[in-house]
């Protein structure tokens, strides 16, 4: 699911997820000692990546998590921080 970074956008993401989860099942469709749930783990981007293109990974984010609350399935998170320095650009920015 790395692919699921960088420029990838909602469509291909949520594909990618349902690909995932359709080759795993049909790769392990007779097995009898198969371990569940299933996890899949999406790496956080690097520090410059997620600072580069916050907005646009913070939308893939919610797509996935907007994926698995459609699949009923439980997710659980890992935090970066983004610097200060974006954080207070971003804020002037909106102010007017």
């Amino acid at each position: 699911m790395a692919a699921a970074r960088g420029t990838t956008g909602e469509t291909d993401i949520r594909r990618k997820l349902d690909e995932y989860v359709d080759a795993h099942l049909t790769r392990h469709m007779y097995d009898t000692d198969e371990s569940w749930p299933l996890r899949k783990t999406i790496r956080l981007p690097k520090q410059a990546e997620l600072e580069q293109h916050y907005n646009q990974i913070r939308a893939q984010n919610e797509t996935i998590r907007d994926w698995a609350r459609q699949h009923h399935c439980e997710t659980s998170e890992k935090t970066k921080i983004v610097s200060s320095g974006l954080i207070q650009q971003k804020a002037r920015s909106s102010t007017p």
